[in-house]
């Protein structure tokens, strides 16, 4: 591994480190002024649980704004808004239109979801699990990208990066609610969907990672499963408005994603010079 690649590791896994500590201060104080308040541990949990989606994302931002704050924009040229944030959104290729109408196609033929009967709908919280699943994966995108993310992305950083994510959302989540049998189907998820967003934002004719592809993905397929079927990490089924297996939909959706990751590949070393990549 080069020093660049060591570098970057160092800067995500510091990054994902504030957010562990960040979410176990913001949770200890609660608790504990929920405590002096002589609150029963119901009433705290069913706090926290509720609280837990802005709790987590909290966590991160500031995660954010302190590795940002004090590593990446403390240099003698700082970075605009423009290198930031406007050069990283880059027209995607054309790949990702028909892979999205292949994998929306395929889940409702294969899953076919069901209406819940008895869930009260409360549109309100499926807008709420939207934005915080959509902010939830931008805000690693965004980080990974300012550290030095581009298209010449690696095999370790396609593999390892999804798993430091995973495991820093699983411990901030065990700090919220609780977790069953679904919460394990979920954690596999998210692993499959980092790593396909993280190697959709790779593909580009420029040498930087793009925002585009990614937010496509999350706004038509990710993030709606998330708030209307009942895959959010910190509410389940709660609030969810159609249902469907999970453990038969991770079967699928685990096969269908490496398929997609090896078309992709393939695709990038047939045409490196459309890409960007030497």
């Amino acid at each position: 591994m080069n020093k660049t690649l060591l570098r970057e590791l160092s800067y995500y896994v510091f990054y994902n480190l504030v957010t562990l500590v960040s979410i176990t201060v913001i949770v200890s104080l609660i608790t504990f002024f929920h405590f002096l308040l002589d609150h029963p541990i119901e009433t705290i949990e069913s706090w926290i649980f509720d609280s837990g989606w802005g709790l987590i994302i909290a966590s991160k931002l500031i995660a954010l704004f302190v590795v940002m704050k004090f590593f990446i924009l403390n240099k003698n040229e700082r970075p605009t808004f423009k290198q930031l944030v406007t050069d990283h959104f880059i027209f995607p290729k054309n790949e990702i239109f028909p892979i999205l109408i292949v994998i929306i196609t395929l889940f409702f033929v294969m899953e076919r979801p069901q209406y819940i009967q008895g869930n009260k709908i409360e549109l309100s919280k499926n807008i709420s699990s939207f934005i915080y699943g959509l902010i939830f994966y931008f805000t690693d995108l965004f980080f990974l990208a300012q550290i030095g993310l581009n298209t010449n992305l690696k095999r370790g950083q396609s593999f390892l990066y999804p798993l430091i994510f995973v495991v820093t959302s699983k411990l901030s989540f065990l700090l919220v609610t609780a977790t069953g049998d679904k919460g394990q189907v979920t954690t596999l998820i998210t692993y499959l969907n980092m790593m396909l967003l993280m190697f959709l934002g790779s593909l580009n004719r420029e040498n930087k990672f793009s925002f585009s592809a990614p937010l496509i993905f999350l706004f038509i397929y990710i993030c709606p499963l998330i708030s209307l079927f009942g895959l959010d990490h910190v509410w389940g089924d709660s609030h969810a408005i159609l249902t469907f297996n999970f453990d038969q939909y991770f079967q699928h959706y685990f096969i269908l994603s490496l398929l997609i990751l090896c078309y992709l590949y393939l695709k990038k070393l047939k045409f490196k010079e459309s890409y960007g990549i030497e």
